[in-house]
């Protein structure tokens, strides 16, 4: 006999649970433990664990084979709703057009999200490839640093352009990635395909491509062609103020190849067509060609006319500074400044060495920004190192770190002595004459301060400043800065340049501490220099005075002359880092 179906509502539980039958036909009787393999039938029944109990039942009721299948067959169906609008978004994501996805790209790159931009083109391209995407994409993996991906999409813009103008864009992107990374060869031949091009159409485009091919051999130091390449982008310009700046260029090339007529020129024109923004930077590079070419009376208007208009740019308030009031507020020549003399220098001096006839430029340039003491001061200061610390050629246990390392020539008289050293110049093309001369171990670029901020402490046996110092006034930072990177006893070696004397007829403050030159150099009392050094935690080893040629003066405010005699003097220190002092 079947069971009735167990019903399920809680309050009908003792009224509704069916009684078992004893095979005997006893009603009433509740089966035992046993029947049940053990379970109760209470237990049985709450668990819903009931079975058919009558012959040829044969096991379980399909009834419950049909509740399984529905309810997965419920579950299956809720699932597919629930997960059926992330399928829709999908599927409406792919369906989104070309379009769409460029404007979404434009916009995230637009709030900086280059990576989002990058994925949005990528999609487009899938879409519908064209050059224009390709194009896009490019400059948008330019944008995020990936180099690499970016040539890779720009070529393929390239060869998807029909005409050679459409192919400008693309060609000048890869030509501005090679230069960046310095592969000079490659990115001259994307400049000069774009000449090609454009050479019967003249366009901005081919000013442009001049323009850069020029940057191109200056990486290469082929002065000349860059010359010409600046005289063919002015040619076809119209606009004075464009063509003021390229004469300015033409100008600081041709001092660079030391043709100073040819520099006055330039700056001339540059100084006549330029804006008055562009007027004053313009004016202190004629006003120093003039002086450099010994056109004293011409180089003192120019700079009376300089210092009458406001000041525009850094550098040339920090020369206003140096020939007038001589102070400065940041006690410390600025970076730019010292970067664009030092670059100067360094390739006017690699021409020099392979060209005897300009050595006197040269060394009139020196004289005029004050770059003397260059032999005198590092063989003075490696001969009191020896005699100080007892070190001999050969030796090679110093570690040593060159604040200015410059182009890097006066390592020569250390390099016997040290096992490794560490070289820091601002200027980049100084940097890469000392690469050249394979005397430091490690060259870095940047601002002797910033670079030195992030040396470990008590790393070094020698700090070197060789001529470095004159280019700061307060020097408080660089010997906090000296004491901290140096070991307990180390030493720190470095040079200033004096104050004039009274009887120098310059027109200085000389009762200062420190007081800024017309060359742009500091000057410094040794008092004051005396008293830092016992301020930072050093004392005094080694003083020794030298003295160079220095023809150029100042007699009064704002005015260069010259003389058939003059020194400079500077100061030699040696000062030792005591071992228990804490700054």
């Amino acid at each position: 006999m079947l069971r009735r179906q167990a019903k399920t509502s809680s309050k009908k539980v003792a009224k509704d649970r069916p009684r078992r039958l004893s095979d005997d036909g006893d009603s009433g009787r509740r089966t035992s433990d046993a029947d049940l393999g053990g379970a109760t039938y209470d237990d049985q029944y709450e668990n819903g664990d009931v079975h058919n109990t009558g012959e040829g039942s044969g096991g379980s009721s399909g009834g419950g084979w049909w509740i399984n299948c529905e309810c997965f067959l419920s579950l299956l169906l809720v699932a597919v709703l629930v997960a059926l609008p992330f399928n829709l978004h999908n599927a409406k994501d792919l369906l989104q057009s070309r379009d769409s996805y460029i404007v979404k790209a434009v916009e995230m790159i637009r709030v900086g999200a280059c990576d989002d931009a990058v994925t949005l083109y990528e999609r487009a391209l899938i879409v519908e490839e064209s050059a224009t995407i390709h194009n896009q994409l490019a400059d948008a993996l330019s944008q995020c640093g990936r180099t690499n991906d970016a040539l890779k999409h720009y070529m393929s813009s390239i060869r998807l352009e029909e005409t050679g103008k459409r192919k400008v864009p693309s060609l000048m992107a890869v030509g501005d990635l090679y230069l960046k990374n310095t592969d000079y060869s490659l990115a001259s031949k994307s400049f000069e395909t774009i000449v090609s091009i454009l050479q019967d159409e003249p366009t901005k485009d081919l000013v442009e491509a001049y323009m850069k091919l020029a940057k191109v051999d200056i990486g290469l130091r082929r002065f000349s062609t860059a010359y010409s390449h600046y005289t063919a982008a002015s040619d076809l310009i119209i606009g004075d103020s464009m063509q003021a700046e390229v004469h300015y260029r033409m100008g600081h090339i041709a001092l660079v190849m030391n043709r100073l007529p040819l520099a006055i020129d330039n700056f001339n024109v540059a100084t006549t067509k330029g804006t008055p923004a562009q007027r004053s930077l313009f004016t202190h590079s004629l006003a120093y060609a003039y002086l450099e070419h010994g056109m004293l009376v011409e180089g003192n208007h120019a700079l009376a006319s300089l210092f009458a208009s406001p000041s525009m740019y850094t550098e040339e308030r920090y020369i206003r500074a140096s020939f007038q009031d001589h102070h400065y507020p940041s006690g410390r020549t600025p970076s730019q400044y010292l970067s664009q003399l030092f670059d100067l220098y360094a390739y006017r001096h690699s021409i020099a060495a392979a060209s005897s006839s300009s050595s006197s430029t040269v060394d009139t340039f020196r004289h005029l920004h004050g770059l003397l003491f260059e032999s005198s001061v590092p063989a003075v200061m490696s001969a009191a190192l020896r005699l100080r610390i007892g070190i001999s050629d050969g030796d090679h246990w110093l570690d040593v770190v060159d604040f200015g390392c410059g182009s890097g020539h006066a390592m020569a008289w250390f390099r016997s002595l040290s096992s490794f050293v560490l070289g820091i110049d601002v200027s980049p093309m100084s940097i890469e004459n000392a690469r050249q001369l394979s005397l430091y171990d490690d060259l870095q670029i940047g601002d002797i301060l910033d670079v030195g901020g992030h040396l470990p402490d008590a790393s070094y046996d020698l700090v070197l400043a060789i001529n470095a110092l004159p280019y700061f006034g307060d020097l408080r930072q660089v010997f906090e800065l000296a004491h901290r990177i140096l070991r307990p006893e180390a030493i720190f070696a470095f040079n200033v340049d004096l104050l004039p004397r009274p009887d120098d007829d310059e027109q200085e403050h000389v009762d200062d501490a420190f007081s800024l030159r017309f060359s742009g150099r500091w000057t410094h009392n040794d008092a004051y220099i005396k008293q830092i050094v016992q301020q930072h935690g050093f004392v005094l080893l080694h003083e020794e005075q030298v003295d160079d040629d220095q023809p150029f003066f100042q007699p009064a405010p704002g005015v260069i002359q010259r003389r058939p005699y003059g020194k400079e003097r500077s100061n030699v220190y040696l000062v030792q880092k005591l071992a228990d002092h804490g700054v």
